[in-house]
């Protein structure tokens, strides 16, 4: 025979949201089951939690969990069909409900919503990243053996070229610091601080490019170049661009430099077409030369239908000095600027830097309780969706028909609808994403 025992609140929890810690207590005999399948019932339907009666067959208090009642009486039941043979008691002794802040969450204050509060500029929002330290390699050319940057004419006469990062930039001759890169389309280039720095669409390299020559080991004469290579990427384009500027910090021993040649590869050569610009200004310098040479190259993705690619730049120059029959050919790439392209989600077609961490700011004044909600979201749930402080980015989701099963409950069980997710086509799959406690934004990878 079954034997059901209810248990009934005369009252609804109205403290605390409707929580409530529930026990049960157990007694020191008739209390043999192992497993007494508690049922507790809120508004929002029954959830069942088992325990050993005979574990605790003493008297004592058992936390059956902590329970968001809502809007109806708290009810517990427990009967004796729980899969056993019929030779275990079982037993049926009081149940307390103790009304109490359990969710763990600070109590949180929302301010009133602005409508009127403007947008924010996601892109315009990041901010630039170390990129790591970059890699030099020596071209070997055909004048003449080449061992590290150098370059020999077999006559004992070597012209070496190396490249030193500039965390700062360095002053070019009768130029301060703060006009390095002013004419660039990365206008932050000019005043961060760092070599190699990126953000989600834009690369700033800053450096200088040191050359020497030498007769017999011995000193000839040296110059020194400032370089700064840009490129600017359109997230909702194939088409990027990429700037240089060169221009002389100093010059000892010899009266002039040239620049014989600077290549913008993109690998691989079959996934990008090359258009590159022509030198403003003039690209040989002498000593005291204060001017600056600028270059404009543009560059499209092959693109095909649903597909992506990873695209890599180097740059290879060569430079040449009177007092010197041979050329130096620094290299230079950096892994840290590998582009991703793809168009795999909406028909969208743009260029990314996907090792960058980008940053979508949530709007808190236009949104304030939708930047709260994701806030929960990364501190409570044990995969902390989209947070930078426990590094665990979101991505992007491809799957149009995953995309919209998720819209759709999203939908059917959300209160609120931010940023219109459930009544326009404003909803999109997330993006590569992290959710940062500054601005509760959202951190978007790739």
């Amino acid at each position: 025979m079954k034997v059901t025992g209810i248990w009934t609140l005369g009252q609804k929890i109205t403290e605390y949201g409707g929580q409530a810690k529930v026990y049960a207590h157990i007694p020191d005999h008739g209390a043999q089951t192992s497993a007494a399948n508690y049922k507790i019932t809120t508004q929002w339907g029954t959830q069942a939690k088992t325990i050993s009666q005979m574990a605790n067959q003493s008297n004592k208090w058992v936390d059956l969990g902590a329970y968001r009642f809502g809007n109806v009486n708290p009810k517990v039941t427990l009967d004796n069909f729980n899969g056993g043979n019929g030779s275990a008691d079982i037993a049926y002794d009081a149940i307390a409900f103790v009304p109490g802040e359990y969710s763990g969450m600070p109590e949180i204050h929302l301010p009133a919503e602005n409508p009127n509060a403007p947008d924010i500029d996601f892109l315009g929002a990041q901010q630039p990243k170390d990129a790591g330290p970059m890699g030099l390699t020596a071209q070997k050319l055909a004048a003449g053996p080449a061992t590290g940057g150098c370059s020999s004419d077999g006559k004992g006469v070597t012209l070496c070229a190396e490249y030193k990062p500039s965390a700062s930039g360095a002053s070019r001759v009768g130029s301060p610091p703060a006009a390095v890169g002013a004419n660039g389309p990365v206008g932050w280039c000019k005043n961060v601080s760092g070599s190699f720095m990126i953000t989600r669409t834009q690369e700033c390299l800053r450096g200088m490019l040191v050359l020497t020559a030498s007769r017999n080991g011995a000193p000839i004469d040296n110059a020194t170049m400032q370089a700064i290579q840009e490129i600017n990427l359109d997230p909702k384009s194939e088409q990027f661009t990429t700037w240089a500027e060169l221009s002389l910090i100093s010059m000892t021993g010899i009266t002039s430099t040239s620049l014989v040649s600077f290549d913008d590869n993109c690998w691989p050569t079959t996934g990008c077409t090359e258009n590159n610009g022509t030198w403003i200004g003039s690209t040989t310098w002498t000593t005291g030369d204060a001017h600056t040479a600028t270059r404009t190259n543009t560059y499209a993705w092959k693109k095909a239908a649903g597909t992506e690619q990873k695209l890599n730049l180097d740059w290879l120059t060569s430079w040449s000095t009177p007092q010197a029959t041979v050329q130096a050919v620094p290299k230079l790439s950096h892994s840290g600027f590998d582009i991703r392209c793809d168009n795999k989600v909406g028909g969208n077609t743009g260029c990314v830097f996907p090792k960058y961490t980008s940053t979508l700011q949530l709007n808190t004044h236009k949104y304030p309780a939708a930047a709260a909600y994701y806030w929960v979201l990364m501190e409570k749930l044990a995969s902390r969706p989209g947070s930078e402080k426990y590094q665990k980015p979101l991505h992007r989701l491809a799957d149009e028909a995953k995309a919209k099963e998720n819209r759709d409950k999203i939908c059917m069980l959300a209160t609120f609808t931010p940023y219109g997710f459930c009544t326009s086509s404003q909803y999109r799959s997330p993006s590569r994403t992290r959710l940062s406690r500054r601005n509760v934004g959202m951190r978007a990878m790739d």
